[in-house]
């Protein structure tokens, strides 16, 4: 099977390094080609390079040259490219695969009906569509039609180390307003000023605008690897990258008025009546979200409250456990999201 990868190889960001690890597998089963289809300069030199990559296409289909047809693509300007190459392809009833990339393509869709221009292109059987989780799924099928999941792959190199410095957490993507910079360096300075001691390194920009923050600007495939293998973290802070619900702060108090909680702690006496866990959250997935507070006292479970989360920004969530004599320990609460995966924890103890 002969592959054809189209995108922007050449570019510096995330999709060139997964057509890059993608391209890096050829076997008996398929061989892996790329077409670049970005430019750097102006829009001039874009739409130059649009014109250039389609030439190439009809070569290819001139000579019969691939099997399946890999097209890689965000929003915008880039959706609107790649899918004059779609259309191209499939008039010549080839297999295309549709790589979205950018969790920001389901606003663009929507915004004037977009999504109807392509409806010929998504209702062809030779068409298949893939995003990267399943919360872009949910949100993206009822616009396009059948879409499959398949996450980013990690490139073998990246193993498993024992190496990690204390303290050091690590933000890999380009200078964009949507990748989360500056969420990311204020988050730092602000652990660091409640008595905390991490040092951010981020790749992408190239002014350290903190005391807690090194600019790497932008760096080798080698020095990537070296960097997650070395971090303790890895932020996440992007609005688009797959990161649909995320809690910003979880903490146990004694009470909670207005929404807001009130006398935070990490140790309580028996005597106190309540307890609440109070978790803020960013829902960036467009609609009502359900989590889930999961109490356990000394390991044993308690009780698990599902409290709905609406669409927005540091959206409140809270519940409650009646507290007396008989619950001194150590308590746990997890706050999962509705596919049980665990958005933060809090620890503290009744004596």
């Amino acid at each position: 099977m002969r592959v054809l990868h189209l995108g922007p190889s050449e570019a510096r960001g995330g999709i060139s390094a997964v057509i890059s690890i993608l391209t890096d597998v050829n076997g008996k089963k398929a061989s892996h080609s790329v077409l670049n289809t970005y430019s750097s300069r102006s829009l001039v030199g874009k739409v130059l390079a649009f014109f250039r990559a389609r030439r190439e296409i009809k070569a290819h289909l001139k000579s019969n040259s691939f099997d399946i047809y890999h097209i890689h693509c965000a929003s915008d300007f880039s959706f609107i490219r790649k899918a004059n190459y779609a259309r191209l392809l499939l008039s010549r009833e080839q297999h295309v695969i549709l790589h979205l990339h950018s969790g920001n393509i389901v606003q663009w869709l929507k915004k004037k009906n977009r999504f109807k221009r392509y409806e010929d292109i998504f209702s062809n059987e030779r068409m298949k569509v893939i995003c990267l989780s399943d919360a872009w799924k949910e949100r993206i099928q009822p616009l396009l039609g059948e879409v499959h999941v398949i996450e980013n792959p990690v490139h073998p190199r990246h193993k498993p180390t024992k190496s990690k410095q204390e303290g050091k957490i690590c933000l890999i993507g380009r200078k964009d307003s949507v990748k989360g910079h500056d969420f990311a360096i204020d988050l730092i300075d602000r652990l660091n000023k409640k008595g905390h001691d991490f040092h951010l390194y981020c790749t992408g920009i190239t002014n350290s605008v903190s005391e807690n923050t090194t600019a790497l600007g932008w760096i080798s495939e080698q020095k990537k690897v070296d960097l997650l293998s070395t971090s303790v973290l890895t932020l996440l802070p992007s609005k688009y990258e797959g990161l649909p619900l995320a809690a910003l702060e979880s903490l146990a108090c004694k009470k909670v008025k207005n929404n807001q909680p009130l006398y935070p702690g990490r140790r309580f006496p028996n005597d106190v009546g309540r307890v609440h866990c109070h978790t803020l959250l960013n829902n960036n997935s467009g609609k009502n979200s359900d989590i889930y507070h999961i109490w356990y006292m000394n390991g044993n479970l308690k009780a698990k409250v599902r409290i709905r989360v609406r669409d927005g920004k540091e959206i409140p969530a809270f519940s409650h456990r009646e507290i007396n004599s008989k619950d001194k320990g150590t308590w746990k609460v997890e706050i999962t999201d509705s596919d049980k995966k665990i958005l933060d924890t809090v620890i503290f103890e009744v004596v």
